[in-house]
């Protein structure tokens, strides 16, 4: 079965980082609403949706996007690139 890693919206998400637009204030109350249409959306496609808790220190956090490779003896999570991603990494472990 296909998983969605998801993470609650951070309270730090107005801090996120920007590249390419302007910044513009976010709706902050729009944010949750928003994002459980995301993680219902991915139940709806057929994946199995793991939501984690906020994680305020990274606002970028709610979209888990580094990929993973897991196997029933290993696991490894790379961080994505950027100042968004630092911190995020999981390294390569046993469970």
């Amino acid at each position: 079965m296909l998983t969605a890693i998801t993470r609650k919206v951070s309270s730090s998400l107005p801090n996120c980082e920007l590249n390419f637009i302007e910044r513009k204030p976010i709706d902050m109350e729009r944010r949750g609403p928003q994002h459980h249409a995301y993680e219902s959306l991915l139940e709806r496609l057929g994946a199995n949706v793991n939501s984690l808790p906020e994680e305020r220190d990274l606002p970028d956090s709610m979209f888990v996007e580094d990929p993973a490779i897991c196997s029933t003896r290993c696991r490894d999570l790379h961080a994505g690139h950027g100042d968004a991603a630092k911190g995020s990494g999981v390294p390569c472990g046993r469970h």
